[in-house]
């Protein structure tokens, strides 16, 4: 590069990457390479090298079809004669960066199912305690008994409690070693029927008498988090979520082409078990949906954040797949297999 940034000199790496000719990057502004909101950082790599003081940054690139790649870039000027021309040499970083970030999203959950994981099993213990010695009092007292009002609520209390300590179980990865045969059909009438939604939603159901082996409360859990994160991207207005239960082969990429999508597991090339919940809601932005899995992460003022992070819990300890695909003002297509 020249004195004025534009491009002398390119090797066959650098045009191959970037999706150019040499001759169509040649006596071209390297800036144009850039993000504009990201050409100040290369200015001052540049303005560095000059001054003999430069060190590598980290850079994206544009390439030519638009795509951005993340660069480790550095420069060292050199004087030839009369003339200073500064090589530039930079490598891509972004494969390193994408293993960086999953190894610590793994750290991450391992210290979080750990962490649940321990609280969960304690709380259970204290929560058996309250609720069986509640209701034996309750059964003690006579019905009209002024206490016997306080002693439901105490167990309504209980309830809820212990249902979020199975979600906050779920979502750390844990897996019962209880397991039974379940009608996954009848198990989403059942919490169709047992869970309230809110009246202008619909829900429209297509699934077959399918039988799988295992933990009716996890499954219980894994169906409602889809269908009640799916009502609540309607808002207040009405909508339709549809739910479909099959068996079939998990795809390899997400059917529809959505703004952003979430892939994550690999069930293996055998036949699975399908689970697909579908809204037209709000849908989500790809800034939203980076955090969508975190836990007690929500957009919603009275949501606890745990809906679509016990899924993803709940998919790990099956050792399934979990696909999401979501576009602003389109919707959201959860499939789980």
């Amino acid at each position: 590069i020249d004195e004025l940034g534009l491009i002398r000199y390119v090797n066959l790496k650098a045009s191959t990457d970037l999706g150019w000719t040499d001759r169509e990057l040649t006596g071209r502004p390297i800036e144009s390479l850039v993000p504009e909101a990201r050409r100040s950082l290369l200015s001052a790599a540049l303005e560095q090298a000059k001054a003999g003081s430069g060190k590598p940054i980290e850079l994206t690139f544009e390439r030519r079809d638009r795509s951005l790649v993340l660069m480790e870039l550095g420069c060292t000027a050199v004087r030839t004669g009369e003339e200073l021309v500064i090589h530039a040499a930079a490598r891509d970083i972004g494969e390193r960066r994408r293993i960086e970030r999953k190894l610590q999203e793994i750290r991450h959950w391992e210290s979080l199912g750990v962490l649940a994981g321990g609280l969960a099993h304690d709380f259970n213990n204290l929560l058996t305690s309250i609720l069986g010695n509640a209701s034996l009092a309750k059964n003690i007292l006579p019905p009209e008994h002024e206490t016997a009002h306080m002693l439901d609520a105490v167990i309504g209390s209980a309830e809820r409690s212990s249902e979020l300590v199975r979600m906050l179980l779920a979502t750390s990865g844990y897996r019962s070693r209880h397991s039974e045969a379940l009608q996954l059909d009848e198990l989403l009438d059942w919490t169709l029927a047992n869970r309230p939604l809110p009246p202008q939603i619909r829900v429209a159901a297509e699934a077959a008498g399918t039988a799988y082996w295992g933990d009716r409360h996890a499954f219980e859990t894994l169906l409602w988090s889809l269908i009640s994160n799916a009502a609540e991207a309607y808002g207040e207005m009405a909508g339709e979520i549809r739910v479909a239960i099959r068996f079939g082969y998990a795809p390899i990429l997400p059917q529809a082409a959505r703004a952003a999508s979430f892939e994550e597991g690999d069930p293996g090339s055998g036949e699975c078990l399908g689970i697909v919940v579908e809204d037209h809601g709000s849908g989500m932005s790809p800034e939203i949906l980076d955090r969508a899995f975190d836990p007690f992460f929500t957009t919603r003022f009275t949501g606890r954040g745990l809906g679509l992070p016990a899924v993803r819990g709940i998919v790990r300890a099956y050792s399934g797949k979990l696909l999401l695909e979501t576009a602003v003002g389109e919707g959201t297509r959860v499939e789980v297999w």
